[in-house]
């Protein structure tokens, strides 16, 4: 599942869209009638990508050391 999929799944994320008729576009950012939504889901997909990367991140670490590991 995309990382995206994920971020819509959220129960405030996924009301959110439907009550605003949020859809995402240009694989960047949504659109929607109301600003405030937008500008909140936006807010929010950013930093939702943001602590992924972090997790990401740590996930590469831990499987290098395990790698490591398996390498004594």
């Amino acid at each position: 599942m995309g990382i995206r999929k994920e971020f819509e799944k959220l129960p405030e994320i996924a009301n959110l869209i439907s009550e605003s008729d949020a859809y995402f576009a240009d694989e960047s950012i949504y659109f929607c009638d109301n600003d405030f939504a937008c500008g909140y889901l936006n807010g929010a997909w950013y930093v939702f990508q943001e602590q992924q990367k972090k997790i990401d991140a740590i996930k590469s670490k831990l499987s290098d050391i395990y790698d490591a590991s398996d390498e004594d």
